[in-house]
């Protein structure tokens, strides 16, 4: 499994107005995977290990990949220190 996370911040002041922005990007990613077997004709009754058995009667396996991937961001506007309406972003 692997996360990984890049924050953008951005700030600036003038006399009396300010703006501060964030951009962050995410992804994730997760690989899964199974192997399943059977053998018959044991030679030793009481070991159940794949090597004391003579045939092999099934055999699979399969993986799984799973990736998502994601955007957003925000913008703050103020004006004398008072926040004005802000905007979001996260498609």
């Amino acid at each position: 499994m692997l996360t990984f996370n890049q924050l953008l911040r951005y700030s600036k002041n003038w006399d009396n107005y300010g703006i501060e922005a964030l951009f962050g990007h995410e992804s994730y990613q997760k690989r899964f995977g199974t192997i399943e077997g059977s053998k018959k004709n044991f030679v030793d009754p009481r070991n159940s290990e794949f090597n004391n058995a003579a045939v092999l009667s099934a055999l699979t396996s399969y993986t799984n990949r799973y990736f998502v991937e994601g955007y957003f961001g925000q913008l703050n506007a103020n004006y004398q220190q008072k926040v004005l309406p802000f905007s979001q972003f996260a498609p």
